[in-house]
């Protein structure tokens, strides 16, 4: 079992670049998103498979094509088809990166002339932004106080006293105390039993010593669509055995950062879940993200995206959905992306 800890990391990164890899990426993708009912993605992989079986000249052409030359010519297209994707794939990224920049360059300037240019479209708009403690419900004060909580040692980690809880989408007044019930290093889970019970799981940010979610990042900038997927898949795990042992009438997830885009990630995946909290998520712009959150093809759960305007990890998120808020007072020269700007005054 010790071993196989200690290999699952290089098994995954492994997996990340066996998804670029022409026919062998797009078919593995497209059998684990039809297991995991995303048919958007699913369709994707298999535009992506079709794309590479022409490359190799089509099924026809391979089928009355002699072995020998059949091997020559699949190791010729397979190189030639990986180097494309790579370029691509670099290309994809340096374009997100460059539309990020500037929308984050016009974002900062006072008039805000992007933010103003995109209403018309159905953008949310900046003018008069308040700032989040003024405007927050009572749940999203406590979903950002647990997305700090778990950036916390597992063993530094405590219980919280609120005085409101949501019950059946109606803010009830009370004592509350939230039990931190379980969890490791990556996430937590807090529960109280009030009213039937509140299973809330919290997803952390990424931590720079922690190597796998340095790898993830650089796999989101690269542009990979399955960067996420085993910190959810972990995810989805731990919270069904949570929720077998604590019986909850509502089901929750919160994140910061990174933490952000794996409960979105598990919003989509986990049945059961009630409502999402996302605080500063981040992610470069993404087709399939939009797609996957549209009307239609959007999970049943309630998607709540709080981003500081000026944050520029977050910008290209759910830029539709999303609601800006100003910098906390005093906290003016504190970076947008953190989340101080969402905690309580002490």
């Amino acid at each position: 079992m010790v071993l196989r800890g200690q290999l699952q990391p290089a098994v995954r990164q492994l997996q990340q670049a066996v998804s670029f890899l022409p026919v062998v990426g797009p078919t593995r993708d497209a059998i684990q998103s039809v297991s995991e009912g995303n048919t958007l993605a699913a369709g994707i992989a298999l535009g992506r498979l079709v794309s590479d079986a022409s490359s190799l000249g089509g099924p026809k052409l391979l089928a009355t094509m002699p072995v020998r030359r059949f091997a020559g010519q699949l190791g010729h297209v397979l190189k030639h088809t990986l180097k494309r994707r790579v370029r691509n794939r670099v290309q994809e990224a340096g374009l997100k990166f460059g539309l990020t920049a500037a929308a984050a360059s016009r974002e900062v300037q006072p008039t805000c002339k992007l933010w103003e240019q995109l209403a018309h479209f159905g953008f949310p708009k900046l003018q008069n932004m308040q700032e989040f403690s003024e405007v927050c419900s009572a749940d999203a004060q406590l979903h950002a106080v647990l997305a700090r909580q778990v950036y916390l040692d597992p063993s530094e980690r405590g219980g919280l006293l609120t005085s409101s809880m949501q019950v059946k989408g109606v803010p009830t007044s009370g004592d509350f105390w939230y039990a931190y019930v379980g969890g490791d290093a990556r996430r937590g889970f807090w529960y109280c039993p009030s009213h039937g019970g509140h299973l809330a799981l919290a997803e952390r940010g990424t931590e720079l010593q922690d190597a796998q979610d340095v790898a993830r990042d650089a796999w989101i900038a690269l542009g990979s669509s399955t960067a996420l997927r085993s910190r959810v898949e972990d995810s989805h795990e731990q919270l069904q055995d949570q929720c077998f042992n604590h019986g909850s009438a509502r089901v929750t997830a919160t994140g910061h950062s990174l933490g952000g885009a794996v409960a979105a990630g598990l919003a989509k995946q986990a049945q059961g879940l009630d409502a999402v909290h996302l605080f500063n998520p981040g992610g470069l712009p993404d087709l399939e993200r939009y797609f996957s959150w549209a009307p239609g093809w959007a999970p049943s759960c309630e998607l709540n995206v709080h981003r500081i305007a000026g944050d520029p990890i977050s910008i290209g998120f759910l830029p539709v959905l999303q609601q800006n808020y100003s910098r906390k007072n005093g906290l003016e020269a504190t970076n947008s992306h953190s989340l101080k700007h969402f905690l309580p005054s002490d």
